[in-house]
């Protein structure tokens, strides 16, 4: 492993040497950090993430796409970033929270050049799966307080981890320091829109109190028993009635259940699916939830700028510029913005859908929309809209919603599916009835933007 970032020490911030001859760093106050397993470790062996260490150790493997032989990584990262995995070519990257390495791969094959943190043992199957790249380090530590000076980054990225930390606008604002001036900081968070059902908050409660590997035992039963049942009701689905069942079931098991967003994963894989985010779910110690308007709000407090906050994904997702004073930039961040100007920088497309909108089933509501059928989310591509909806120019959501959520749930979820878009409203009232404006966004590049990716292709 490498890396051309310059290491500083976590506790007196003074810079970090290895020493060959004790395998490990120190720093100048004589502060010393061991490497196991060909891993620099800055943080004690057991946290608050412990239960997320031996997730990922036992289920190395299971969400890669070079492993599944599906894109779904890859559509969730493409998404996050706006449109092109181009943006990683040759940049400095932090995955903070890089767990087992589902984007750390596709980042590193994009042409990234990726230091990976995580606080838990995540990172000895992140370094299995990706020791054989180059430009590629790893290291276990606190992304709060990370052996790294501020600013060197051009892009930092954070998925599935930040509502996991014990305070996450103190890690929204470290996250933003990393940044080097022009770079970009692309995150997600859960929104109150995440499925808390009475079965996960009980099992919560329980687990967390337990040792990990007791939670694994115990998930891993849970899910073998319920399974089955998962499966028969998926299967029996469109008999009448049928969804309200389903619904009422996927209400009761804690089960975390794939089948209808993922079903290219065959069945063994949506069973491993379901065993490694029903884990994930009622073993993490910290699970805070907010809106895109607290995100944006704090991401601005921070002093970032260009803000694209929007539902999505697994509730808000969001992408933020560090400022840059022009007069004073230097060629190296002069460079790093204009390539990121070629992908971050969007035009939106607005238009209103037609009423009036068919009742599907449940809180569900059709708009059709065939001329954005080739776009639509499908089987094999369940994230690959661009659409977003909005109630009243407010963005509703998550998008990309199953369609059993949709009816049994709604409060704003919709899917952009085939020929038009299924929808529920923020209160699950009448769309044709309840005097609110229903609008379709789709995020571009502006011509500028075709032009400059076009260039850098």
């Amino acid at each position: 492993m490498k890396t051309s970032i310059n290491l500083r020490c976590p506790k007196c911030r003074t810079a970090l040497r290895y020493e060959e001859k004790t395998n490990g760093y120190v720093c100048g106050n004589g502060c010393e950090y061991p490497v196991v397993d060909d891993i620099p470790r800055f943080v004690p062996a057991e946290t608050y993430a412990s239960s997320f260490g031996l997730q990922w150790r036992t289920f190395r493997r299971t969400q890669l796409d070079s492993f599944t032989g599906t894109s779904i990584s890859r559509d969730r990262l493409v998404r996050l970033v706006g449109g092109s995995l181009q943006i990683f070519r040759n940049r400095e990257v932090l995955e903070a929270g890089c767990g087992a390495g589902r984007f750390t791969e596709l980042m590193l094959r994009a042409g990234a050049r990726v230091f990976a943190a995580d606080i838990s043992s995540a990172v000895e199957a992140n370094y299995l799966n990706c020791r054989n790249f180059e430009n590629y380090f790893v290291c276990q530590g606190d992304m709060v307080n990370l052996p790294v000076e501020p600013g060197q980054f051009d892009i930092v990225f954070c998925a599935g981890v930040i509502q996991h930390t014990p305070r996450p606008e103190e890690t929204m604002a470290k996250l933003c320091s990393y940044v080097r001036p022009g770079g970009l900081l692309i995150m997600d968070h859960y929104t109150y829109t995440y499925p808390v059902t009475l079965s996960r908050k009980i099992l919560r409660a329980f687990l967390t109190k337990r040792s990990p590997r007791f939670s694994m035992a115990f998930c891993t039963a849970t899910v073998r028993v319920l399974w089955p049942l998962h499966r028969l009701s998926f299967a029996l689905r469109w008999l009448p009635k049928m969804h309200r069942i389903r619904y009422g079931f996927l209400g009761l098991s804690p089960v975390v259940d794939y089948q209808g967003d993922h079903p290219q994963l065959g069945p063994e894989l949506l069973f491993h699916w379901a065993l490694l985010d029903t884990h994930d779910t009622v073993t993490d110690r910290f699970k805070h939830l907010r809106t895109a308007k607290e995100i944006q709000d704090h991401l601005g407090n921070c002093g970032m700028v260009d803000l694209d906050v929007v539902y999505g994904g697994n509730g808000v997702e969001a992408r933020a510029r560090k400022p840059v004073d022009h007069e004073r930039a230097d060629e190296q961040t002069s460079s790093l913005i204009d390539h990121l100007d070629g992908y971050v920088k969007f035009d939106w497309d607005s238009f209103e859908l037609k009423r009036p909108f068919r009742k599907v089933q449940g809180y569900a509501w059709l708009a059709e929309l065939p001329e954005y059928q080739d776009s639509a989310d499908c089987a094999e591509y369940p994230l690959r809209s661009p659409l977003f909806l909005d109630e009243d120019r407010a963005n509703v959501g998550p998008g990309h919603s199953s369609h059993f959520d949709i009816i049994g749930r709604g409060q704003g979820r919709y899917s952009h599916w085939g020929e038009g878009v299924i929808f529920s409203s923020s209160d699950n009232t009448d769309p044709n009835a309840n005097g609110r404006n229903y609008s379709i966004r789709v995020r571009r590049a502006s011509r500028s933007t075709d032009s400059a990716m076009k260039a850098q292709s």
